[in-house]
């Protein structure tokens, strides 16, 4: 008896820390996505912002390099030329005006929460790693991931352990 009580607090122990790691991994995949959802909030109001100032900003760089290539007609001896020359310059594919142009990204994807089924006390998995031949030397799990896999299709196995069936859909 004293070997069986042994084993099942060391059990409760190991399966609670199995369950704190489940909670853990998914703390982090649950900020991860949170974390992308809300800058992309930021990223989609940043750039609408972005896309009127960059239609302003072009025009502004067009007239800028227009009036530059008037001020340099100055120094031509045939001024008249230098600005019909000017006149019909294009700046439009200009680098200096293309540079001002605000690259569209796409939103990047969530991760996936995966943890290991091997290490998380209620799959068969787990019990096959850390149970195997220990009939009546422990009880059944008690812990709080032992009934309570979520986001799994899951099915009871012969054990009274959970056989993942895979992400349900």
């Amino acid at each position: 008896q004293h070997i069986s009580d042994n084993c099942t607090t060391i059990q409760n122990k190991m399966d609670g820390n199995s369950c704190q790691y489940k909670h853990d991994l998914e703390d982090e995949c649950n900020h991860t996505n949170c974390c992308i959802e809300s800058n992309w909030e930021v990223y989609t109001n940043s750039k609408q912002q972005a896309n009127t100032e960059e239609t302003f900003l072009q025009a502004q760089m067009r007239a800028i390099l227009r009036i530059d290539c008037y001020c340099d007609t100055f120094e031509l001896e045939d001024v008249a030329a230098g600005i019909e020359e000017c006149k019909a310059q294009d700046y439009t594919t200009n680098p200096n005006v293309t540079a001002l142009t605000f690259p569209d990204y796409k939103k990047p994807d969530g991760v996936e929460c995966y943890y290991a089924k091997d290490h998380i006390a209620g799959y068969c998995i787990y019990e096959d790693a850390y149970y195997n031949n220990t009939f009546n030397l422990n009880d059944m799990c008690t812990a709080s991931c032992c009934g309570h896999i979520t986001n799994v299709s899951y099915a009871v196995g012969g054990d009274n352990c959970l056989t993942d069936l895979g992400p349900t859909m």
